[in-house]
């Protein structure tokens, strides 16, 4: 394959790829984990008859990782078969022919390994400055001598490491508050992401520890006391099993209510009755007068019956209406939005689909969580983006996103 034929089986653009670094912002991380999910969705773009999952996965990923996901096998890449084939001693016409035909696909199969690792390379290099592969650099063929794994591996040891401060921020991020009617998985999918993480941190945080995070997640909702009351007089109690247990209550929730005015809307309304109040609250106190208040002379012969001034009270007697009426409007908002939410929800159209699964059902793409059969749950609705989120991707150009699969059954009408 020419290197435009190889560009043109890229699921992204080189040219849209994520930024491992900037001239001013050096890698981190997230920038690279991000980058490198999307080389890696690159290299298994291009397949041959050896390799026709994985493609040249392994030229981006290291062989610990690969031997993982290949059956204990590594990365085996294409040896140049010389310039010519070589015939055996003595052999027949068809021998020579087939002698050619391997030799030309081996061949060919070289080619396109040599072409695709300078493009790998170069997606590498024009995505972060040089200043931060310097030590790989020569001075006169630059990085042509660099193999992708090589600059990606520099970059992991130098810039990746996992600090005690990102393993606290990972712990946050686990925790968050999970808010219905959102789709249980994404609760399922932050805590498993947070889990991934402690562990290339050489943090362990196991299933047990992910049953009581999730349990005390969908407990702080107060919408499943009494599913949750059932749960604990369970005799097992497994992460798998109380993800399932918690999938089936969760949609026969969401089935069955039928009033805004229930518990369904509870964790919205208490959201945007925060809101509210710190709306209000903020524009009585920049626009409250502003009283200086003297310092009371010391008397000791003052008499401790006499009222203050009529203005001092006529303030403080403004100063209640005026709180009174800040409730009052924020009761009749929180009352609004309940009925809204309640009445009009269903009534709002879906976002058209993008696809469709293996199943015929439709689906939609999100950058940061994948292809899912919500179509509330698209890159523009995202309510959780992760850092670097692009709103733009779709299913057809998922521009280094994620590539996960993530089914919601019967729930595509609530996001």
């Amino acid at each position: 394959m020419k290197a435009s034929d190889i560009l043109a089986l890229l699921p992204v653009k080189p040219e849209a790829m994520p930024k491992i670094a900037t001239s001013i912002q050096e890698p981190t991380r997230l920038t690279l984990k991000s980058f490198q999910e999307c080389i890696q969705d690159q290299a298994m773009a291009i397949t041959s008859a050896n390799e026709p999952t994985l493609g040249f996965l392994g030229l981006v990923l290291k062989d610990s990782s690969y031997v993982t996901i290949n059956n204990g096998n590594s990365y085996a890449h294409p040896v140049d078969p010389g310039l010519s084939p070589v015939h055996a001693t003595g052999a027949t016409a068809a021998q020579i022919t087939e002698t050619v035909r391997l030799f030309t696909i081996a061949r060919e199969h070289y080619k396109t390994y040599c072409e695709f690792q300078v493009i790998l390379v170069s997606m590498i290099t024009n995505n972060c400055p040089e200043k931060y592969l310097t030590v790989l650099k020569h001075p006169i063929t630059k990085f042509r001598q660099c193999t992708p794994i090589q600059l990606l591996t520099h970059l992991w040891n130098e810039y990746g490491t996992i600090t005690s401060h990102d393993l606290t921020m990972n712990y946050a991020q686990m925790t968050a508050q999970w808010n219905p009617p959102t789709p249980i998985e994404d609760l399922f999918l932050q805590l498993r992401e947070g889990q991934l993480f402690a562990t290339e941190g050489s943090e362990t945080i196991d299933d047990t520890q992910l049953l009581r995070l999730c349990y005390d997640n969908v407990n702080k909702t107060g919408l499943f006391n009494d599913a949750l009351k059932i749960w604990r007089d369970k005799p097992v109690k497994t992460y798998t099993l109380f993800t399932k247990y918690m999938t089936r209550e969760h949609e026969d929730r969401m089935k069955n209510q039928t009033t805004s005015s229930g518990a369904g809307y509870a964790a919205n309304n208490i959201t945007t009755i925060t809101d509210i109040v710190h709306t209000e609250l903020a524009q009585y106190v920049n626009n409250m007068p502003f009283f200086q208040q003297e310092a009371p002379p010391n008397d000791e012969n003052a008499d401790p019956n006499i009222r203050p001034p009529a203005t001092e009270q006529a303030n403080s007697a403004l100063t209640a209406i005026e709180l009174k009426d800040i409730f009052k409007s924020m009761m009749s908002e929180f009352k609004n939005v309940n009925r809204r939410g309640g009445r009009d929800h269903n009534r709002t159209p879906l976002p058209p689909a993008q696809g469709t699964d293996s199943d015929g059902n439709k689906t939609t793409y999100c950058w940061s969580h994948g292809i899912t059969t919500n179509l509330r749950h698209n890159g523009k609705g995202c309510k959780r983006p992760k850092e670097g989120h692009k709103e733009e991707a779709t299913l057809q150009n998922k521009m280094g996103g994620n590539t996960e699969l993530v089914k919601n059954n019967r729930r595509n009408n609530n996001n």
